[in-house]
């Protein structure tokens, strides 16, 4: 368990994090997140979950190598001028290509030694001044919004049966595909050109919780399950994010359990 800005502080940005290996050998998935406050209210932030693919730990490194470049590439986000909206996305997109352009290089390496190429998922999240919020994907990790109403699904998994459903194929024949949950995109195996970031701008205009997970959190629509038993009491002022994250969790290893396990929650309070 990783804790980030301390959960009790009074700020309008508080976090926490944890990964479980699960039934794997290795832990495929990693994270980032870092954040700051100003004098008053105003708080920034990034935040990131990779989900590594490949054999002979090239998953493992991928995700790693994909978190250390957009870790250095997104430390703009806690600078005190917060950009324009156009600035934001281009720097934004220029960050994941650097990403994608590092996975990539190592995979044209470890051709040469006649390893599978690897890749990563990515879901990630800034924040800025005023309640400003981004919110960006490729592959299946997701990003939930959690308010006092409603959890809602930011994302949608770049995978086939998607594909296939906005081209018009019937939702329960694409599902039914055998490879309907193989991903259309992921940092690393193609060159730059062929990565579609899907980013877009999500206000926050009352306390939030953003949920990042990979795809061993999100199975099943756990997330969307356990909303109201364990996520929403976090919109509260001074609760416990990494017990939360802990329970968040522990409630997919209970539910199954196989696959990796990381999770992400940023709290926002735009009138903390």
């Amino acid at each position: 368990m990783t804790r980030g800005v301390p959960a009790a502080a009074r700020s309008s940005l508080s976090w926490a994090a944890a990964t479980d290996i699960g039934q794997r050998p290795r832990n495929e998935d990693a994270y980032a997140g870092a954040a700051c406050q100003d004098q008053g209210r105003s708080s920034r932030g990034f935040f990131v979950v990779c989900d590594g693919m490949g054999g002979h730990a090239g998953g493992e490194e991928a995700s790693e190598l994909a978190v250390s470049v957009l870790r250095d590439e997104l430390a703009w986000v806690l600078d005190a001028d917060w950009p324009s909206a156009e600035a934001i996305e281009a720097r934004t997109r220029q960050a994941v290509a650097a990403a994608n352009h590092a996975v990539f290089a190592m995979n044209e390496r470890s051709a040469t030694i006649g390893r599978d190429r690897a890749g990563t998922t990515l879901a990630m999240l800034l924040v800025g001044n005023n309640g400003e919020a981004y919110v960006g994907h490729i592959g299946d990790s997701r990003v939930y919004l959690v308010t006092e109403r409603d959890a809602v699904l930011l994302t949608l998994d770049h995978t086939v049966a998607n594909r296939e459903i906005r081209q018009g194929t019937l939702p329960e024949v694409a599902r039914q595909r055998a490879d309907a949950r193989h991903l259309t995109q992921a940092l690393g195996p193609f060159p730059d050109e062929y990565v579609q970031l899907e980013l877009r701008s999500c206000p926050v205009v009352e306390p939030a919780l953003f949920v990042l997970c990979s795809d061993g959190v999100s199975e099943a629509d756990l997330v969307e399950h356990e909303a109201a038993r364990l996520l929403r009491p976090l919109l509260a002022p001074g609760a416990d994010l990494e017990a939360g994250c802990q329970a968040l969790i522990a409630a997919a290893r209970r539910a199954w359990g196989h696959d990796n396990m990381t999770a992400i929650l940023v709290r926002v309070d735009p009138d903390a």
